[in-house]
């Protein structure tokens, strides 16, 4: 997978040197949406699962306990477009937020196991929850193999996508919801025994399709999903092995010589 990132730059790199000719420079935003795929940690947390009991994550509610990740995004893209803008090499900021929790499903109490010289306890907490921001640059190539015209300057097309992203970390905090309100003064203890670390960084590649309309000025509305994209880095959770990610977008892009008349 890191094979194909290098590859993937390096042709969008040769692309942008040789298709120079008129080029068209937008700028927009773009807010969007999405869940990890990925593997619950149960080994880190320690949780006890009563006998039938079993964990899963992002399934139906008829589990004994499961986690679910989500995540939002939102940023600013600038857009050059090639070739008779059948091609769009993309770049801009993006901060993502990802959501991930672990809750008991059946009947809203999940046992925590810890461990001391003398005994073992328990500690009753209805669930666990996480939070994790990262600022990132992505690097997109749109390629649009299908374009009709309608109404007056009006034109939709259809387009195939492929990107890379990579950031860092700026915002990461995890926390227990205890049973009992008497209990969150042992909160830091518990975290500390997990030994819990978020890696810094964040990088992924994915693959997507999506829908385009351009109006009669220029501006550009879109609407893509992003397929089963890969994280390239580890560590990016302390509740889940986040492993894939799909997700939907919205975006809209002015192009640059309209905001200059303005």
């Amino acid at each position: 997978m890191r094979r194909m990132y290098v590859l993937f730059l390096f042709g969008i790199s040769i692309l942008a040197v040789h298709a120079q000719k008129d080029p068209i420079y937008r700028i927009g935003i773009e807010i969007g949406g999405g869940v990890l795929e990925g593997n619950t940690i149960g080994d880190k947390w320690n949780i006890r699962q009563d006998v039938g009991g079993y964990s899963s994550h992002n399934l139906p509610h008829d589990h004994e306990f499961g986690s679910n990740s989500s995540f939002i995004s939102m940023g600013i893209k600038s857009q050059v477009s090639l070739l008779n803008e059948r091609i769009d090499i993309l770049s801009g900021l993006h901060f993502t937020m990802f959501n991930t929790s672990i809750k008991n499903h059946r009947n809203n109490v999940i046992y925590l196991r810890m461990d001391n010289p003398n005994a073992v306890e328990f500690y009753k907490i209805s669930g666990i929850n996480e939070k994790v921001g990262y600022l990132s640059i992505p690097l997109e190539m749109n390629y649009h193999f299908f374009r009709r015209n309608v109404f007056k300057r009006s034109r939709i097309s259809l387009f195939g996508k492929a990107g890379a992203e990579a950031g860092i970390k700026l915002y990461g905090n995890t926390n227990i919801n205890f049973v009992s309100d008497a209990m969150k003064s042992h909160e830091k203890e518990v975290l500390q025994s997990r030994n819990l670390k978020l890696n810094n960084f964040y990088s992924t590649f994915y693959l997507g399709c999506g829908f385009q309309f351009t109006d009669g000025n220029d501006i550009q509305y879109s609407y893509e999903v992003k397929l089963p994209g890969a994280l390239l880095t580890k560590n990016n959770s302390n509740i889940i092995r986040p492993n894939a990610f799909v997700s939907a977008h919205l975006s809209v892009k002015f192009p640059i010589q309209l905001i200059l008349k303005k």
